[in-house]
């Protein structure tokens, strides 16, 4: 038995698998170079989502003390209106009131115009008694002088 060299590889195999490790340790750097740059470009797009975090947080707070001053707003005019609701209540029974005081003003107004005009009636009455009066006021005063001295004479003669 004859021993035979084993094969040795042709050098066109050992050039190809040479270039192919070249080409697979560029593509290596190159992937690596872009994760390293996609890295930094992930680093700040997380800070400026961390600070848009914070933006959010801060507006949702002012958001929120917002909603409690509407909300109290909201109160303070739900209670308005009902002061204005009883208030209109009012302004309604005194706007009656005014209405029932007008028509007994109207009432007395003319009571009062009668009794102008009774007052009226009788005051020309009195003043045409007085008149009436002081016309026989003369006539009493010279029957009264007459009398006193018809009383003379009857006096004298009885004496």
């Amino acid at each position: 038995m004859t021993q035979h060299a084993s094969p040795r590889p042709s050098r066109t195999h050992t050039v190809l698998t040479s270039v192919a490790l070249a080409v697979l340790a560029l593509a290596v750097a190159g992937l690596v170079a872009f994760l390293l740059v996609y890295n930094g470009k992930v680093a700040d797009g997380a800070t400026r989502l961390d600070d848009g975090a914070t933006q959010l947080s801060d507006g949702a707070a002012t958001l929120a003390d917002g909603t409690a001053e509407a909300q109290a707003g909201a109160q303070r005019l739900a209670d308005g209106a009902g002061d204005l609701e009883g208030g209109a209540g009012d302004l309604v029974a005194g706007g009656l009131m005014g209405s029932v005081g007008g028509a007994q003003l109207a009432t007395g107004g003319a009571t009062a115009l009668d009794g102008a005009t009774e007052l009226a009636a009788g005051a020309d009455e009195l003043n045409a008694g007085a008149a009436r009066l002081a016309a026989v006021t003369g006539d009493a005063a010279s029957g009264a002088a007459r009398l006193a001295a018809g009383s003379r004479d009857l006096d004298d003669g009885a004496a």
